[in-house]
Order: structure tokens, then sequence, then C-alpha cells
């Protein structure tokens, strides 16, 4: 293609993977709005049914099928049935409005095709590729050089699912970015040769015919009989594509009513189509909040936008002011600011429908972009170059010729804590050959004369609850060279001790106190040692108490084990047990009480 001027060497660049190539990864979207009574039985009825996916980052076509979708993307423009957007449709529905009422039984009807990407025949689909690639109006790359990239892609569609490879044999992969191209063009010219086929059988042509990607809408004028007809000829047209028009749901001939893309559609008692704000039962109000992290720009301009949207959607008054009292009451909930939200909804409302209707032309950026990672510690650059620009205006008279404006700062969006904590691919689980299993329990190491904790506790295989009374199983195998959480008591069996079991909740692993023996050092050393008679550390003042013997009365039983080192972990469970086992010292270091943490760490 370089050779042959068809592909710049910029873009030949980009179609080549960058470092080392991968399989693709299937997985699945739910489709979490079906009816329960419709999910599949394979799952035992526990799961909504999937949306195949297979994403083609890093794959071997992941360039091409890029290079293929930019240079096909504006024949599916042409084609008859071509449906671009909500917008689209409503300005479609507006001209139908114009021309006059609808004939007395005229209902709206939309359909769904089942499976379209994976059901899409390679021969058919190829064929009908390049007849409409044949039709171009600029044939600066040639037809058989994008039908064989095409075919490139279609046919290199391996992807990994648990653990495994797999070729995909019939149809396109949901994913790949010519996918939608290549499945619409086909059925475009599917759909022809149905409704020329279905003419010639004498049969009655649907009105308004229009599809987005796999989501078909057009009006009926010919009664339900005769629709049924269409659908039963729709769906035996050919032997992979299938058409879903349930009765009931994708049309009424009661309300004459139809749900679509974002709207209900319906027929009014004069005859005009009417349409509102649909919303899927399964919709819950998550408008992005003002304090994410996010420039402050967007969360300024979500209420203007979401207004506009309403009085772009709305055919009638009264749903228009229901819906927008609607979206204030969720937007102030989400911790927007009333007052913007009602001047945003203001703005929105001086429009005129018309006005909301008409196609807004992006114009070329010419300017250099600085692309960034947000954060909201940034300073504000636009202002900055703004300024940088003009200073270097007023010091070379010929800038403006190679920087005629400052260049438009854009931002990136950093990882979000899913994408941090997710994986897109899950490892194989790996069986190894474990170890006998050491019993659970906390069992000590008998050098007595090296360890000292060995002297200040005993072999346990479980505890009572300070608390509960409860015995609670230690279900690790801990050592006195162990880390993790521990328990300190006082076992004086006269006087206030015996009566309210003065406890403390400890950690190991965090900084010097790298295990069991080492922390109870610490703590011996702030009960006897003659430096330490001042200490302010809770189970030291606990020990130096008139009556109290450290080397009688303390006792350490180690009851988790915590191989992290991670001070964030530690103290979390930390905080955990001493919530757990009420160990907050709430009284002064000298008075007697049951709790003997002061703070994590004390």
């Amino acid at each position: 293609g370089v050779d042959q001027g068809f592909i710049h060497p910029s873009d030949a660049a980009e179609m080549v993977p960058d470092g080392e190539v991968k399989p693709g990864r299937y997985y699945g979207l739910a489709k979490v709005h079906k009816a329960r009574q419709s999910w599949p039985e394979a799952a035992g009825g526990r799961c909504p049914p999937l949306r195949p996916v297979v994403s083609g980052n890093g794959t071997v076509g992941e360039g091409i099928s890029h290079w293929v979708d930019e240079a096909a993307k504006g024949e599916v423009r042409r084609l008859p049935t071509y449906l671009e957007d909500t917008r689209h449709l409503l300005q479609l529905i507006q001209e139908e409005n114009s021309r006059g009422p609808q004939p007395a039984g005229t209902v709206p009807v939309t359909g769904d095709i089942i499976g379209m990407y994976t059901n899409v025949p390679l021969d058919e689909g190829l064929a009908a590729f390049t007849k409409l690639m044949e039709e171009r109006e600029d044939k600066s790359v040639p037809t058989a050089y994008l039908v064989k990239l095409m075919k490139f892609v279609a046919e290199s569609s391996i992807f990994m699912f648990d653990s495994k490879l797999f070729l995909q044999l019939l149809g396109v992969a949901m994913g790949s970015r010519s996918s939608p191209t290549f499945a619409c063009l086909f059925v475009g010219v599917l759909e022809a040769f149905i409704l020329m086929a279905w003419e010639q059988l004498g049969g009655l042509l649907p009105h308004m015919l229009r599809r987005f990607i796999d989501d078909l809408f057009f009006l009926w004028r010919h009664g339900e009989k005769e629709l049924q007809r269409f659908i039963t000829h729709l769906n035996t047209s050919h032997k992979t594509i299938k058409f879903e028009i349930i009765p009931g749901e994708s049309y009424n001939y009661t309300t004459r009513s139809v749900n679509f893309l974002d709207l209900t559609v319906w027929v009014n008692e004069q005859g005009y189509l009417e349409t509102t704000l649909y919303q899927k039962p399964c919709r819950m109000i998550s408008y992005l909040l003002p304090s994410s992290c996010h420039p402050g720009f967007i969360c300024r301009n979500i209420p203007y936008s979401l207004a506009f949207r309403l009085v772009r959607i709305e055919s009638t008054e009264e749903g228009l002011v229901r819906n927008l009292k609607k979206l204030q009451e969720e937007l102030i909930s989400r911790g927007y600011r009333p007052a913007s939200v009602a001047e945003a909804v203001t703005r929105a409302k001086q429009l005129s429908r018309a006005v909301t209707l008409q196609k807004v032309q992006r114009q070329p950026n010419h300017r250099p972009v600085l692309s960034l990672p947000y954060d909201p510690r940034l300073p504000g650059i636009t202002g900055i170059l703004r300024k940088r620009h003009q200073a270097l205006l007023r010091r070379d008279v010929n800038a403006r010729e190679y920087l005629q404006e400052a260049p438009l700062v854009t931002y990136t969006r950093t990882k979000n804590i899913r994408e941090i904590v997710f994986r897109a691919q899950v490892p194989k689980l790996q069986l190894r050959t474990l170890r006998a299993a050491r019993p659970p329990g906390f069992f000590k190491c008998g050098r007595k004369t090296n360890c000292a904790l060995c002297q200040y506790s005993d072999n346990a295989s479980s505890y009572t609850c300070p608390v509960t009374g409860a015995l609670v199983k230690i279900t690790q195998h801990i050592t006195c060279q162990s880390a993790g959480v521990y328990l300190v008591f006082c076992r004086k069996t006269s006087g206030a001790c015996a009566r309210l079991s003065p406890t403390y909740v400890g950690i190991t692993g965090e900084g010097g106190s790298a295990s069991f023996t080492h922390r109870l050092g610490e703590h011996v050393g702030s009960a006897t040692q003659p430096c330490q008679a001042d200490t302010v550390k809770p189970v030291g003042r606990h020990f130096r108490l008139p009556g109290h013997e450290a080397h009688r009365d303390l006792y350490m039983l180690p009851i988790e084990v915590i191989s992290s080192r991670d001070v964030f972990l530690l103290r979390a469970r930390e905080t955990f047990n001493i919530l757990k086992f009420k160990s907050e010292k709430r009284l002064s270091v000298t008075d007697i009480e049951h709790g003997l943490n002061l703070d994590p760490g004390q």
C-alpha cells in the first residue's frame, strides 16, 4: 500500500503492531435491562443474557481495522435507512409531521437484529462490502485493496477465554473498530434485497424505515395482519440474520406507542407523532458528582447539556415541564448547587425546539494540542499558555506565522479505582502441590534462653474473648517469630483487673517491630526498665501500677498472622480488632479499665 501510494507512511506505521502482539480478550456485557423471565436457563436463571465482546486492543489487526473503518464508514451514511442518532430521528419525525397527520391505524414499530455482528456470513459480507466500495465517489484507495484488508481483519479474530485460544469462524468481532461499518453495510444491502422481494410478492412497504446499527424503526399503515406477514418475510429471507419484533413491546395497536433509543414515540389522537424521554426501568441516577476528579467545566456544563437534551426530545409542554423538574431534583440530589442548576434550565428553556434539532457542525481545530493527565492540583494552564503566547507575539513579529494561537489544552483521565483493582484478564488458577498442613494455633518456639515470648505465653489453639466470653479458635499456624495481630492481657486474679480483664491489641511487622518476640520485648521494657519510669505507653503504665508485676502478670497471645508489610493493611487490622475487643482506653492512664489502647500503635 505504501509503495503504490494508497497508504501514507505514518498511517502504515500505526497499522503495524507496536511491541508484542496479543490475542483479543473475550468478555460479556450484561443486558441488565432484560426482563428476568428472559434470563438464560444455562445460568440457572441467575444471570442476565450477555452481549459478547472481543477486545481488539493490542491485536494484530487493531491498526488495520481502524484504518479500514476510516476509509469505509462514509458509505454507511449513504444507506437509504441510515439513522445517525436521536437528533436525526427527531428531525425526521418533525418533517413527517409537517406533511400532515398519519392515516388511521398507523402505529410505530421497532425491531432488533439478533446478534448482528456475529451472524454476518463472511463471504456474503465481503461481497456486500465490495459492492458498496465500488460505488464510492473517492476511489483513491482501490476497492480490491480495502477488501483484502477487511478480509484479513475478519479472518484474524483470535481471542482468549479461560486461558484458551479460539478463532472466530462466523461473523465479525464486536469490539473491532471496523465491525460496525462492515456489518451495517452488509445489512444495508440485505434489507434492500428483502424489501424488493417483499414488494415483488405484492406486500405493502413500511413507511419511514430507519436503522440505527441493529435497531429498526418504521411506521406501519397496513394493519396488524399484514404486519405479521411482513415480520415472517423478514425472518425467512436469510439463514442467519433474524429480526426480533415482539407484539405488545415492539408495537402496540392499543397505545400506538413504542420505546426506541432514549425516546417514547406515539401517535396522538390527531394522528401526529409525539415524543418524550424514555428511561429504562433499571436506570440509576449516576450523574457525575461535582466533587469527582474532573476539570471544573465538565460539571458546570452537565446541567445545561441535560436540559438542552430535554428541550430537544419533549414534543409537548407538559412533558418538558415534568421532566425538567425531575432533572433538577436528581442533579441536586447528586450535589449540584440549586442556583446553578436553575440557571442552566432557564437558559435551555429559552431555546426553540427547532434550534436544538439542528446538527452542530464542528469546526476543525488547527491549534497545537497540549494533552495532560488531569490533576486538580494543576494550575490554570490555559491562562498561563495564553499569557506566554501574548508575550511571544510581542517579542517576535514573525511568531504569528508559526503559532497563530495559544495551544489548546486537553486533559486525559487518570486510572480510577476500578482500573487499578481489576485486571482485564483473570489469570489461570495454578494448582500447586502443597506441603503438609501445619496445625492451627499458637506454638512457642521453645528457646527459652533466647525467646522472650516463650516466658510470657502458652501454646494455644483458641482463646476466650474478653468481651463476649465466647471461645474463639485460632485459624492460622503462629510462632514466636511470626508477625501480625496480638493481644496483651493482665492476668491478675484479684482486684479490679480480675473483674475488668484489661486488654491491649497490637500489631507487629511495622518499622523495627519485625516479630511478636521483638514487640513483647518493647512492652516488657516499658514496664520494667528504670529509664522508662515516666513512660506514657499504655501497657507500660498499666503494669507499673501498684500491685502489678510485669514478669508475673503480663500475658501475650498472638492471634493472627499478616504476611504483608503494608502499613495501611496493618493499621486497618489493628483498628478492626480494637473495635472488636472494645479495647479503646477512655479513662486516664492511671485508672484501671478493660481497654488499654490509647491510639493505634501506642
